[in-house]
């Protein structure tokens, strides 16, 4: 396989080599010190052996890991979801106004029934994705979360 200039490839190198210089959030989550960061690499210098599968194939592996990442995150927010409906309806039934529950009046019962349609559908295009073939599911995963 001919490597063209703009190919790009993975290496994998020791963990002490690189410099965190800042913890990076993902979807408005801090998963520091565990998740993604930026690094810098200065000075350091590695065996060819350290290429994953092969020159200039960092770019179909990158694509490869993109799918399972989606999922991961797509489902971690529709759990979001779920949690805070939870206490949306936990909140309006120990509110008081107007002289009754939040919960007895119309308004709030539009909203909560809105959101609890909202998730429902999110969480049902992703479960019924036609087959429930992976590669459909991530791409569900892009517009549905």
């Amino acid at each position: 396989m001919s490597v063209t200039r703009l190919a790009v490839s993975l290496i994998r190198c020791c963990l002490y080599l690189p410099q965190i210089v800042r913890p990076l959030r993902v979807v408005g989550f801090d998963d520091a010190p565990h998740g993604h960061a930026e690094m810098v690499f200065d000075n350091v210098r590695l065996p060819a052996s350290s290429i994953i599968a092969g020159p200039g194939r960092g770019f179909e592996i990158a694509q490869g890991r993109l799918g399972p990442g989606r999922i991961h995150h797509c489902m971690r927010l529709l759990g979001m979801c779920e949690r805070s409906l939870e206490w949306m309806c936990a909140r309006v039934d120990n509110r008081v106004a107007f002289g009754k529950p939040l919960s007895q009046q119309g308004g709030m019962q539009d909203s909560i029934a809105e959101s609890r349609m909202d998730v429902r559908d999110r969480s049902w295009v992703w479960w019924v994705a036609p087959g429930s073939h992976a590669p459909m599911r991530c791409r569900l995963s892009k517009r549905v979360c």
